[in-house]
């Protein structure tokens, strides 16, 4: 989550045209600061976690939670440009 939000706020700011506040802004710096410390204390435990590759992990990570917030900003722009019957079609 602490990826998937700042990523679906970029999304939807650059494609939808969404406009956002102040607080949510701060939201995702917090978000991405939290992301940042994971990463870097994996990297630090790296050895001692008895993982095989703690960084390739995490960016597993990052990159599902980065598809998560495509498919949340797809299903946003699909609520509000496509017929209610074609949406729910698909959905």
């Amino acid at each position: 989550d602490c990826w998937a939000i700042p990523c679906v706020l970029v999304l939807t700011w650059a494609f939808l045209h969404t406009k956002y506040g102040l607080m949510k802004i701060a939201g995702v710096v917090i978000c991405i600061a939290g992301v940042v410390m994971v990463v870097f204390s994996d990297v630090h435990a790296g050895s001692q976690a008895g993982g095989g590759s703690p960084v390739k992990g995490d960016l597993l990570v990052i990159a599902g939670a980065t598809l998560y917030a495509v498919c949340n900003t797809t299903e946003e722009f699909l609520v509000k440009n496509a017929n209610t019957v074609e949406l729910m079609t698909f959905l």
